[in-house]
């Protein structure tokens, strides 16, 4: 879900009139996505350079079901010492750091679970809530743009679902 919700926010980030394509498995085109207006609030988006209080970028990684450990090893944990803000997003291979001078975050960069050492710096990090299952939902199609091209893969297996939708709405009527 959670790269389902990065793919929807990078879709959403495009510009509206350059062509894109839209490529997705079955299996996650069937499984909702979380509304526009909740997506809103299941993610943020920090580059380098925003002013962010450390103290609300805490209470909104506890209220969005993060856990607060000593060292970051598991998506969806955080650690705070000082200025330095280390958490593992879900949807993402390794935790990052947000190195923050007051309330401006000063560098944003990829830590090394071993060494926690900053590796790869980065330009922002998209923070996912690991709250963001949702029962209500929407199909993910109904947020594709107009000008996007969608492209369901793995066309074996959308066969196969259709037989079996099919064999279920044929059974019902005898």
């Amino acid at each position: 879900l959670a790269r389902r919700i990065t793919s929807l926010r990078a879709l959403h980030a495009a510009p509206q009139d350059s062509p894109s394509v839209f490529i997705c498995p079955v299996q996650a085109a069937m499984q909702p996505v979380p509304t526009t207006e909740r997506l809103a609030e299941l993610s943020r988006m920090h580059r380098v350079g925003d002013r962010v209080p450390t103290d609300e970028l805490i209470r909104w990684l506890q209220a969005s079901g993060y856990e607060r450990t000593q060292t970051v090893e598991q998506p969806g944990e955080f650690a705070v010492r000082g200025g330095i803000i280390d958490l593992f997003v879900p949807g993402i291979d390794v935790p990052v750091r947000l190195d923050f001078f007051g309330d401006e975050i000063e560098s944003i960069h990829e830590v090394d679970t071993e060494t926690l050492r900053s590796d790869r710096k980065l330009d922002a990090v998209d923070l996912i809530s690991v709250n963001a299952h949702d029962d209500k939902g929407e199909c993910v199609f109904e947020q594709v743009p107009k000008s996007c091209i969608a492209v369901i893969a793995e066309t074996s297996e959308v066969v196969e679902q259709g037989r079996g939708f099919f064999g279920r709405t044929t059974s019902s009527r005898s």
